[in-house]
């Protein structure tokens, strides 16, 4: 592990846990995913289910032939000029090239980097903003006690999950920034990650959001972050969010035990994040192998 002022994001380390995840990335069935509110409008491809890309470009239903060269470069920009995407900001005619090349990788002749589900039904960038990966991170912080290792978690409506949020590579964002604010906001100022001894799990690994289309997904990129101290582990009242998009949340201090890994591990993504720092030696969790 490194200290974090001087941390860099190396390759994504080969683990037996990261591996696995994403064979079930390509078995998972999208229609269970519940279809995402958007005032735009939104082309609905009728494909069904999760069909593989390789799949679907020798497929026809309902008489539609999927044509790769809808996701070329070229007609992603024309739409742009058009105004068929629920473009940010709203006015096509605001979108400058340095947006365009922001959010969108102009480099590569097909934009290919389609979403590694596979067809979701839906085109666009939809309520995730830009084509691509959009990266959100979660954050493992733990401090070391006298009663065991403990871990920062947020408690929101559905239950706890790790700090976390989007980065924004239109405001300046880096990853490892990204780690920083969203521990910062989320434990109401009092954990500061910055000086941390840091590792990251992987580079980032797709997960599955009700939000996302067929160029459009999120990916995680989990890193570990080991604090010495954690301010007496103080819990009490935080938002996650901003704008219309803020809520009250709650942060808290828990043991790294199973019934944390069990609960936090509902979430496949998170729980190959764990399973990288078990195997790579970071931390260890009794009864988890």
């Amino acid at each position: 592990m490194a200290q974090f002022e001087s941390f860099r994001v190396p390759e994504a380390p080969d683990t037996e846990a990261i591996d696995a995840y994403l064979v079930g990335v390509h078995e998972m069935n999208l229609t269970e995913l519940p279809t995402p509110k958007n005032d735009a409008e939104i082309e609905r491809v009728p494909i069904p289910g999760a069909t593989s890309w390789s799949a679907l470009a020798n497929m026809e239903a309902d008489g539609f032939v999927y044509d790769p060269t809808d996701h070329t470069n070229a007609s992603i920009l024309r739409n742009y000029d058009d105004g068929l995407y629920n473009t940010h900001p709203a006015n096509p005619d605001e979108i400058s090239d340095d947006y365009k090349e922001v959010f969108w990788d102009r480099t590569s002749g097909v934009a290919g980097r389609l979403n590694p589900f596979g067809p979701t039904n839906l085109t666009g960038r939809f309520e995730l903003w830009h084509h691509g990966a959009r990266i959100a991170t979660d954050s493992i912080a733990v401090t070391e006690t006298d009663d065991g290792p403990y871990l920062l978690v947020v408690e929101k409506p559905k239950g706890i999950v790790l700090p976390g949020g989007f980065v924004n590579p239109e405001d300046g964002d880096t990853i490892m920034g990204r780690h920083v604010i969203e521990v910062s906001q989320e434990s109401n100022g009092t954990v500061d990650i910055s000086k941390a001894e840091a590792a990251p799990l992987h580079e980032g690994i797709p997960v599955a959001n009700k939000r996302m289309t067929d160029t459009s997904w999120v990916e995680s990129h989990a890193a570990l972050f080991v604090l010495a101290g954690s301010n007496a582990l103080k819990a009490g009242d935080s938002v996650d969010g901003d704008g219309e998009y803020e809520i009250e949340t709650k942060y808290r201090w828990i043991p790294l035990d199973r019934e944390a890994y069990d609960q936090l591990g509902k979430s496949e993504h998170r729980r190959a994040a764990f399973d990288a720092a078990i195997e790579l030696g970071y931390i260890s969790i009794e009864g988890v192998e």
